[in-house]
């Protein structure tokens, strides 16, 4: 599942019935194992992503380094 509230799904064709593009980050979040954060948008920046790790145990990539560990844990 993914997630990028730029993205206009309607100009964004997908071909891999296995590729979720999800309205809210909550959705694209909360079953995941593994969560790569690859963009600087707010909504995912400023997403409280412990309400998730709270559930079930994550591991949370970082690539741009922007969270804080308080973010994550």
């Amino acid at each position: 599942h993914s997630f990028d509230p730029m993205v206009d799904k309607d100009h964004f064709p997908v071909t891999d019935p296995h590729f979720v593009l999800e309205k809210k980050i909550e959705s694209a979040v909360k079953d995941a194992d593994v969560i790569l954060i690859l963009v600087e948008w707010p909504q995912v920046i400023n997403f409280d992503f412990s309400k998730t790790k709270a559930q079930k145990k994550q591991w949370i990539i970082d690539v741009r380094n922007q969270l804080s560990p308080q973010q994550v844990r």
